[in-house]
């Protein structure tokens, strides 16, 4: 039986801006495309990464013969050294250091930061249907799920008393997301719950939050968030269509263990940094009172 035109209208939106449509776009980019790169060799392919990998290394140093020598300072895409415990990659796709290395260099690309040519050769060579694939697909934790994620019992329940006992002003939505250089980012995260608290009930506080936040940012960039940030932006403006956003989120409740980790950690720092602040404020207006 044939779709009725609301049915099918219907079922068009639905499929607009979907994950779906993101993977068919990425299917159909690369049927146009009329060539395969000529097979190089595992040498010479070894030689192009050697420079893509000294410039993830050394670029902002202005080293004799790196592209930044004589420029002056510009904006250089974050670079981590460590591999965030969400992130999760086919390994018949790329391995880590490959994936953080391709992604590096299509933010140099997004952000005009100059790279050595045989850089951009290593990355051109590389990019595959799969690895792009792959690419849209690990931003997945960072999309806000039509139903939130199912929690555990415990956390639950903790959500739950926190409903009850919630204020205006302590929902995860009215934390600014700060500490980043990402334009256009949304203010905040679309999540009416209440703060995440420590166990006892005791919330997290704001600041910890936002510093929390902006370090997943940071990650969320460098595996190429702000750039789907910014094609959703532009897709979504074409078509009138909210659906195409990839704006940034992060489940706080869901991420509860490391978040707890994580601010305990920071708050045991910040506490000591005061403590030797103050001794030193001290010591120094002793000192002063024997001048």
């Amino acid at each position: 039986m044939p779709l009725l035109g609301p049915a099918a209208k219907r079922l068009r939106l639905l499929y607009l801006g979907s994950d779906e449509w993101y993977f068919d776009q990425i299917r159909e980019e690369y049927l146009k495309r009329a060539y395969q790169p000529e097979d190089i060799g595992d040498y010479n392919l070894k030689i192009l990464r050697g420079y893509a990998e000294a410039d993830f290394e050394y670029l902002g140093q202005r080293l004799p013969g790196a592209p930044d020598f004589k420029e002056k300072a510009y904006y250089i895409p974050p670079r981590l050294q460590y591999q965030p415990y969400w992130l999760e990659i086919n390994p018949r796709v790329a391995s880590f250091s490959t994936f953080r290395l391709y992604h590096w260099l299509k933010n140099c690309q997004h952000s005009d930061t100059k790279v050595n040519t045989n850089s951009i050769h290593w990355r051109n060579y590389i990019e595959t249907q799969e690895l792009e694939e792959e690419s849209y697909q690990v931003l997945a934790p960072f999309r806000k799920p039509d139903q939130p994620a199912e929690l555990s019992q415990e956390t639950q329940a903790e959500l739950d008393f926190q409903f009850i006992l919630n204020t205006p002003g302590d929902l995860i939505s009215d934390i600014h997301l700060d500490y980043h250089l990402v334009e256009h980012l949304n203010y905040s995260i679309e999540d009416h719950r209440p703060i995440p608290t420590f166990p006892g009930g005791i919330k997290i506080e704001i600041p910890v939050l936002q510093w929390y936040l902006s370090c997943k940012i940071q990650e969320w960039v460098a595996f190429g968030g702000e750039r789907a940030l910014e094609k959703g932006q532009f897709i979504s403006g074409f078509h009138s269509h909210k659906q195409f956003k990839r704006e940034f989120y992060w489940d706080l409740w869901e991420d509860l263990e490391n978040l707890r980790a994580e601010a305990v950690a920071v708050t045991i720092v910040t506490c000591a940094l005061q403590k030797i602040w103050r001794k030193y404020q001290t010591t120094l207006r002793e000192e002063n009172l024997w001048d």
